[in-house]
């Protein structure tokens, strides 16, 4: 809930108290408020090309033209099949080369968000696939399969294009290996229900 509501947005101090000081009473809450804020500035100021201010009794973060935010680049606006292109799909295969987003960070009240991220951004590259022509841009069609693959290692909709995609290359072999990788992935996801 937090995260959404930060970037391009204000957040209420309120509604941010009541999400992560819930346990806590006015006083000590708006304590651990100034604290986590002072260390948040200290932090942002350090990497730069972003400011967080307080505007009106709500927070906002603020970045500047030049400041690259993966975080924003797989935001659901972001990432609508119409405004996908070649070279957004490898700026997006570039920030999730290590997995999926946030794959470091293990928190429970992040869970929600990084799921609606992955889901967005799974449906979203699946219906790019489907605008491009079966017999062309198979780089692409490979890479969008690969990155779906990093989120759901057996995600049933990549498996068929990635296969197809080899098909359509003549590399009938290839298609076999990552259809038995898949296999492979599938029976061991049951294991672990």
């Amino acid at each position: 809930e937090i995260m959404p509501s930060l970037v391009g947005s204000e957040m209420c101090i309120r509604d941010s108290t009541t999400m992560l000081w819930f346990d806590k009473d006015d006083v000590s809450a708006k304590n651990n408020r100034a604290v986590n804020l002072s260390k948040l500035r200290v932090l942002v100021e350090s990497v730069g090309g972003c400011t967080i201010s307080k505007i009106s009794g709500n927070w906002r973060v603020q970045f500047e033209k030049n400041a690259f935010v993966d975080y924003y680049e797989c935001l659901p606006e972001r990432i609508r099949p119409d405004s996908l292109t070649t070279e957004r799909i490898k700026i997006i295969a570039a920030l999730t080369a290590k997995g999926g987003l946030l794959n470091e960070c293990d928190y429970l009240w992040l869970d929600a968000f990084k799921s609606r991220i992955a889901d967005n951004l799974i449906e979203s590259l699946l219906k790019y696939a489907t605008l491009l022509d079966e017999h062309e841009a198979f780089d692409t069609k490979l890479l969008i399969s690969d990155i779906i693959f990093r989120f759901d290692s057996v995600n049933e909709a990549a498996l068929r294009l990635k296969c197809a995609t080899y098909v359509f290359m003549r590399k009938q072999y290839m298609a076999k290996t990552t259809y038995e990788h898949f296999c492979r992935e599938y029976k061991l996801s049951l294991i672990h229900i």
